[in-house]
């Protein structure tokens, strides 16, 4: 199976300008998950294989970013060449899919038109800004998991 590139962005706002993550993943299911604290998104988990992470490391595209812009509250992390050959008309249905299921900050699967899910999106915790990406690595160097940090725990925290 030919490794497939992700992509992080801001699924309610065209992207005028999709970038491939550097590294790839085996196409398949993975798991999602999306940490709440406070009532809000702290983080959204992609796990891509067995094990826990031992290293973390900046989840860069080829301009050497690892920070996803925001504008409409919402980061999906995505197959690339699938979300690049939908229709306009499909990602307009699916993100008015997302916005209008309550469930939207537990984060949703996305798919087009009953289709296998192409990657999962979630409310972002503050919103509109920017929110770094990072891939957990295991003892070998595998990424094991993908997460988008919604920088709101390190916001609530507080010095004694």
């Amino acid at each position: 199976m030919v490794p497939s590139p992700l992509t992080v962005v801001d699924f309610g706002y065209e992207a005028t300008k999709l970038e491939p993550l550097e590294r790839r993943v085996t196409p398949g299911s993975y798991a999602v998950d999306v940490a709440i604290a406070y009532d809000r998104c702290a983080a959204m988990r992609i796990i891509l294989g067995p094990g826990e992470p031992v290293s973390w490391h900046p989840a860069v595209s080829p301009d050497g970013g690892h920070v996803a812009g925001v504008d409409a509250g919402n980061i999906a992390v995505l197959d690339l060449p699938t979300y690049a050959g939908a229709s306009v008309r499909d990602k307009e249905r699916a993100y008015d899919d997302f916005t209008l299921n309550p469930a939207q900050d537990s984060g949703l699967l996305l798919a087009f038109d009953g289709r296998p899910p192409i990657g999962a999106v979630s409310s972002s915790g503050w919103g509109d800004g920017a929110y770094p990406a990072y891939w957990g690595a295991d003892a070998q160097g595998r990424p094991v998991q993908l997460v988008v940090d919604y920088l709101w725990l390190s916001a609530r925290s507080t010095a004694p």
